[in-house]
């Protein structure tokens, strides 16, 4: 823990790993070794921590909704899937794990799934409360219902619009709606909107990427190679919006950054379609 205060995660790692080695069974020792790799995007191991930890103990639910939360990172949704109907079934007022669960169904296009786990679940919310606000804005997005979600979300920017989450709904949500021009005035208005919240702006980034807007995303990714340059996510994202928008020049020169992981199924991905690009 002090390794970990003075800002050396790496040591802080190697201890952890060498107590748990140790004294496999600590718990406690476990579930920390499991956070602090989700911090430093050893995604991989921490889904094998926590699922040591869930195996250990299988009504832990703290531990099941941090596997949850994990493996929806890693996009492995249909497990998450199965973790988020444990803990329901355990707790079924549990709106957070509903919400990611109806998010997860909806990811997953499978709408009617999604709306059966609001029905169950989420329908008696208090939508004029501020808090429910937020958690049903996102799955509204989700699920193809931008209408309803804007109120909601102007509501929420209108008190505070330094909040990244909500400016970065809004965006989906004006995208959704077609409202381009209001979506890339906001993009322009994130940039000063907590440049640390790296992840808010990577989801952010690929969902622009996703619909076609490469122009945006490409500007949400220079936001974030602005708050940190060594973000080799960006870096990927940035070169596969340069290959869409067919500039392999501005590719290639993000390919040859020796930093990326050459071994990387999103590197390996990129460099195919740089070649097949120029026609190689």
């Amino acid at each position: 823990r002090n390794s970990l205060a003075l800002g050396d995660r790496n040591r802080s790692l190697s201890i952890f790993e060498d107590l748990l080695a140790r004294f496999p069974d600590d718990q406690a020792g476990r579930a920390e070794y499991a956070g602090l790799l989700v911090q430093v995007n050893r995604l991989d191991d921490a889904i094998i921590a926590f699922k040591i930890l869930v195996l250990a103990n299988p009504d832990n639910m703290k531990n099941r909704r941090r596997l949850a939360d994990v493996l929806i990172q890693t996009r492995r949704y249909s497990e998450a899937e199965s973790h988020l109907i444990s803990v329901l079934d355990n707790n079924p007022s549990d709106i957070e794990s509903a919400l990611m669960l109806a998010r997860v169904h909806a990811w997953q296009k499978e709408y009617e799934a999604a709306t059966e786990v609001y029905r169950r679940y989420l329908r008696g919310l208090d939508s004029t409360d501020e808090i429910t606000k937020r958690l049903l804005a996102p799955l509204l997005l989700d699920t193809q219902h931008p209408e309803e979600a804007l109120s909601f979300l102007q509501d929420l920017y209108g008190s505070n619009p330094n909040d990244v989450v909500v400016v970065a709904d809004l965006i989906r949500c004006h995208t959704q709606l077609a409202n381009h021009r209001r979506a890339n005035e906001l993009v322009t208005t994130l940039a000063n909107v907590v440049p640390q919240a790296i992840g808010v702006r990577l989801s952010l980034a690929g969902y622009l990427a996703n619909v076609g807007n490469y122009r945006a995303a490409i500007r949400v990714y220079d936001q974030i190679a602005n708050a940190d340059p060594n973000n080799l996510a960006a870096r990927i994202g940035q070169a596969e919006l340069y290959l869409a928008a067919m500039m392999p020049t501005r590719a290639s020169e993000i390919l040859l950054d020796r930093r990326l992981n050459q071994g990387d199924s999103t590197f390996l991905t990129a460099k195919a379609e740089l070649h097949m690009l120029i026609g190689e």
